[in-house]
């Protein structure tokens, strides 16, 4: 009876020793998904919820291709663009941020791949100016100040896109206003407005809605083709050394930004 007791648990515990054998070849290198990818790709709703809170592509990521092979960031955003794949967010062993491609099955809801054609669209736009000079940074509010490399020199620079007809652009005024108060005595830190509109235009709006940014008038064909913005409202922060570091597309994302980065950069 001794023997057959010895023999079950050397039999259990090869048993045990094969599962965590199996588990550990199968599990992936990338890191733990914070949602199995399956269950996103055959209802929109579910991607497009999974999508907005969690993919985050203007942060600091590590990209994986669909065979979990670490990749380039543009590639890894070449391929979103073309609507093929989703991006899965995974967590790295050290918390780090990993989004991995995957590949849409021919069962996935077609409005998906229409969605993700659109939506980076503008985040590869976005994407395509980070860490490098801003073109054609000379701007002359509606008070006549300039702002230029000279006087932006050493400076963080808010940047907001946008013009009247925006709704959501004069939707967030209150929450950016508070932001711009908030850094009131920060003289390293500006916030500046370019807007589609014209100057008169401009002026009568303000006359009615408070708006603390510098106001830029008639920017419409500097935004649209020099910078190759299509998205409005777009936010962009630029650092101390004058390169783009953060392109947003809603005050919501930008301020958590704009606070993390004026704590990295105190006086």
């Amino acid at each position: 009876m001794r023997k057959l007791h010895i023999l079950a648990l050397v039999t259990c515990m090869l048993l045990c020793n094969s599962c965590s054998k199996e588990n550990a070849q199968t599990e992936d290198p990338v890191g733990t998904p914070v949602q199995q990818p399956v269950s996103l790709t055959s209802n929109f709703a579910n991607w497009w919820s999974y999508n907005n809170k969690h993919i985050k592509l203007y942060e600091d990521f590590n990209a994986f291709d669909t065979d979990s092979k670490q990749i380039r960031t543009d590639d890894f955003m070449k391929s979103m663009t073309s609507g093929e794949y989703i991006s899965v967010k995974y967590i790295g062993k050290d918390s780090s941020t990993h989004y991995k491609l995957y590949k849409l099955p021919d069962s996935a809801d077609p409005n998906i791949k229409l969605a993700l054609k659109g939506w980076m669209a503008h985040e590869y736009a976005n994407y395509l100016l980070k860490g490098k000079p801003l073109p054609g940074l000379n701007y002359t509010d509606l008070q006549g100040k300039v702002f230029d490399d000279q006087t932006l020199n050493g400076k963080i620079v808010v940047l907001k896109f946008w013009f009247i007809g925006c709704k959501p652009c004069v939707a967030e005024m209150p929450e950016l206003n508070k932001l711009v108060a908030r850094y009131k005595d920060r003289k390293d830190i500006v916030f500046v407005s370019l807007a589609f509109d014209s100057a008169e235009k401009l002026k009568k709006f303000l006359t009615q809605k408070q708006f603390d940014y510098a106001v830029v008038a008639g920017q419409q064909d500097y935004i649209m083709n020099t910078l190759g913005i299509k998205a409005a409202p777009t936010h962009i922060i630029l650092s101390k050394e004058g390169l783009v570091d953060k392109v947003v597309n809603s005050a919501e994302t930008l301020v958590p930004l704009v606070d993390k980065i004026a704590s990295q950069s105190a006086i």
